[in-house]
């Protein structure tokens, strides 16, 4: 039963994005987590989502200016992909929601 409602859940967040009114959800996976260095401009990295999937852009040039070891640019980038994939996979209903959001937002959108 847990499996269906994620699967429900899924399938209701995805119609959901497709109705105009809902449209912010699409804006906030596009512009997605950006890390920013110091003051630069521009991002260092930036985890995003346009349609299916994650995307991970690295600002190489602002990667290069970094007076830090390349650990500590992998575990930046690191941690900033696996906020944003979490968050972005419970969105989608992929993964499991503390609490019992998910059976909630299907009891809602049931009753509908």
């Amino acid at each position: 039963m847990q499996v269906w409602r994620r699967l429900e859940y899924s399938r209701l967040f995805q119609k959901m994005t497709e109705n105009e009114n809902y449209k912010f959800v699409k804006d906030e996976l596009k512009q997605g987590l950006i890390c920013n260095y110091g003051e630069n401009d521009g991002y260092l990295v930036k985890v995003f989502s346009e349609g299916v999937g994650i995307q991970i852009s690295i600002n190489k040039d602002l990667v290069k200016e970094i007076d830090k070891s390349e650990g500590f640019v992998e575990a930046l980038i690191r941690s900033t992909a696996d906020s944003f994939s979490k968050s972005y996979y419970q969105i989608k209903g992929m993964l499991p929601v503390d609490g019992n959001e998910i059976q909630e937002a299907v009891k809602h959108a049931k009753s509908k």
